[in-house]
């Protein structure tokens, strides 16, 4: 059976319509129908929060309805600091979703690419 364009848009129409009747806008907030609060898709996003507090970082992803998280700045070589980033994140169900690393590690130049893959 060959459709045109216009008899398409409107069956997507029609099919995006029942899905979001039948509670796909559920999975998205992450609840499910049964009600078990399952998590399906954690959205995250800048905060500009003007704090280093673990604690303070989190609550202010949960504010703003955010459940996933950029990386805040923590030095590899504080693990205590790492930890409590972990733990204060982990308490207020928010995921770390990026880490910041702004060099080229894939750099062209072997010498470039070493020292971007060494630096901290």
């Amino acid at each position: 059976m060959r459709m045109n364009r216009r008899q398409f848009v409107r069956g997507s129409l029609a099919v995006a319509a029942t899905a979001y009747s039948a509670g796909a806008a559920r999975l998205i907030r992450g609840q499910t129908s049964s009600g078990s609060g399952g998590k399906f898709v954690r959205l995250g996003g800048p905060i500009f929060a003007k704090t280093d507090d673990p604690e303070e970082l989190a609550r202010a992803h949960v504010k703003l309805g955010y459940r996933a998280a950029y990386c805040p700045n923590v030095s590899l070589a504080d693990p205590a600091r790492i930890a409590a980033v972990a733990d204060a994140f982990k308490k207020h169900d928010v995921v770390i979703a990026e880490v910041g690393r702004w060099v080229n590690l894939l750099d062209s130049k072997p010498e470039a690419r070493q020292a971007n893959i060494k630096s901290p």
